[in-house]
């Protein structure tokens, strides 16, 4: 077997019990190993609260076969301790990358769709940790979208947040900072939040404030 093989060892960590839990290796239901490369996409964590479960989403892409690439959706759960395929899944043009935000019993990835007219189209994925069902959610538009970046995160409590952090201004010849923030509401909608601290502030606040996390109450997930 040759080629470029990436993936993670993946283990639970709860910082509040100093215990972790360290996951089984994940099996390939589509034959990645068939392909060149093997790339980890994205990973997800949340808690199922009707069935008292917590469970892990990982995602992979294999590329560099004659068939062409293929993208693998499997699911552990705790107490089932196993991984299986996930058979529903996003359609096949959507690209989901990073780990995943969990409030409200979804966990949600910024991702992406090439548009008819060849230009990338942004999406918020989402993926509700009971029913095992994807959804797909325009992601809010900026009105400055130059050289901005974004990311996805917690804001204003438990809610979802989409951060959009771009250069606004100069100020003694370097280029400040300003932060767009969008709390997705609970019908799906956005309502524009203006931080009331700066832009330069909100990227080192950590995971809370402008970075993608995987933490759910007092566990996180490592990878």
């Amino acid at each position: 077997m040759s080629g470029t093989f990436v993936w993670c060892t993946l283990f639970i960590w709860n910082p509040c019990a100093k215990d972790y839990l360290v996951l089984p290796e994940r099996p390939s239901f589509k034959n990645l190993y068939k392909y060149k490369q093997i790339y980890e996409l994205a990973f997800g964590f949340g808690c199922d609260s009707t069935a008292d479960d917590y469970k892990v989403i990982s995602i992979r892409l294999g590329v560099g076969h004659s068939e062409g690439s293929t993208k693998e959706f499997l699911i552990y759960t705790t107490r089932t301790k196993v991984w299986r395929e996930l058979l529903k899944v996003p359609d096949e043009g959507v690209f989901l990358q990073g780990v995943g935000f969990f409030a409200n019993g979804a966990v949600y990835w910024l991702s992406y769709r090439l548009h008819e007219l060849s230009r990338w189209e942004n999406l918020v994925s989402y993926f509700n940790i009971e029913s095992e069902e994807w959804g797909i959610l325009a992601a809010p538009t900026l009105k400055s979208p130059s050289g901005a970046s974004n990311n996805i995160g917690m804001a204003l409590g438990r809610k979802v947040g989409i951060f959009y952090t771009y250069p606004c201004r100069k100020q003694d010849s370097k280029y400040k900072y300003c932060t767009d923030v969008f709390v997705l509401r609970s019908n799906f909608s956005y309502h524009q939040h203006t931080p009331s601290e700066p832009a330069e502030e909100l990227l080192h606040n950590g995971p809370a404030a402008c970075r993608p996390s995987a933490h759910m109450g007092s566990s996180l997930i490592w990878l």
